[in-house]
């Protein structure tokens, strides 16, 4: 629910124990501020604290399993409540932004939370159910990045395409999805 405060702010207003109790949307946006400067520590803290495992070689999903794993799960909570707290200070603001990017928003910030019950399998070992919800969790969180930050990237007029333009464009792309491409490991 909605009320706008008697300066003309709109902020989000809840039922709490001695009445309504309101929150601006700067108040909110301050609290998803502060959840991902955690989650940066945390995942820092990780990388550097942790030596058995290296960020370029594995996953951080993997860290999990070690004796700093419990960061992994502070860095995980920290960014879903940092995105639903954002989610909902956007909308508290009021101003139009894309449907696509509050349901991604929404998405990965439920999917971040959801992934701190399903942790990943150790390396090497076989994929269990468990190992599979978080692969499923984890495609989510990847897919809803770009879809959640499209949208606010407003792109210069560009001059009308042409052929040769549309076939470099498309060079580009190639090179690009061959330049980096995914691979996919299934236990045996």
């Amino acid at each position: 629910m909605y009320a706008v405060h008697r300066t003309g702010v709109k902020r989000l207003a809840y039922r709490g124990e001695r009445g309504w109790v309101m929150a601006s949307s700067t108040l909110l946006a301050y609290i998803s501020g502060v959840a991902l400067l955690i989650a940066v520590v945390s995942v820092i803290a990780l990388h550097f604290g942790e030596k058995s495992m290296t960020p370029i070689r594995d996953a951080v999903s993997h860290y999990v399993h070690t004796p700093l794993g419990v960061l992994y799960y502070v860095q995980v909570v920290a960014t879903g409540i940092s995105a639903l707290t954002l989610l909902v200070a956007l909308r508290v603001q009021g101003e139009a932004h894309s449907r696509n990017g509050y349901i991604a928003l929404g998405l990965y910030g439920v999917a971040r939370l959801v992934i701190a019950l399903f942790p990943a399998d150790p390396k090497g070992a076989p994929i269990t159910d468990r190992g599979r919800v978080h692969l499923f969790l984890a495609i989510i969180t990847f897919a809803a990045v770009p879809t959640m930050t499209l949208p606010a990237v407003r792109p210069a007029p560009k001059p009308r395409p042409t052929q040769k333009s549309a076939i470099w464009a498309a060079l580009k792309s190639a090179h690009a999805i061959a330049a980096h491409p995914t691979v996919v490991r299934h236990a045996p």
